[in-house]
This record gives C-alpha cells, sequence and structure tokens, in this order.
C-alpha cells in the first residue's frame, strides 16, 4: 500500500497506530524495569513484557 499525505484517513491510521504502539513499548518497557525488582519474579514476567517492547518499537519504525 502506498501512503498519500492528502489522504487524512490514511494519516489519522497512521498516527493512531504509531501512537498505540508508542504507548505498548513505554508500557513494556515500565513492566521490564518493575519485574527486574521483585525478588523472585516468574518466567513469563521476564519474558513478554521485553519481547512486546521490541515488537512495538520494530513495528513502530516501519
Amino acid at each position: 500500500m502506498i501512503f498519500r499525505a492528502d489522504d487524512s484517513t490514511e494519516a489519522l491510521k497512521r498516527k493512531a497506530s504509531i501512537f498505540i504502539l508508542t504507548v505498548m513499548a513505554l508500557a513494556g518497557l515500565l513492566a521490564t524495569i518493575l519485574h527486574a525488582f521483585e525478588p523472585q519474579p516468574h518466567l513469563l514476567s521476564r519474558v513478554i513484557p521485553p519481547s512486546s517492547a521490541i515488537f512495538s518499537v520494530v513495528c513502530c519504525t516501519c
């Protein structure tokens, strides 16, 4: 799909998706930091938040 600057609906969709992915990346980063300070976190608590943050950043830059 080719992005045209004059199509306001597509621009709004792009801005909304970038906003959502940015919030997801920040939430994943915050969850990663909080779980790092837990004495004995579950394995999934150490895997899922960083992977979701990385996924969001990769998708946001594409």
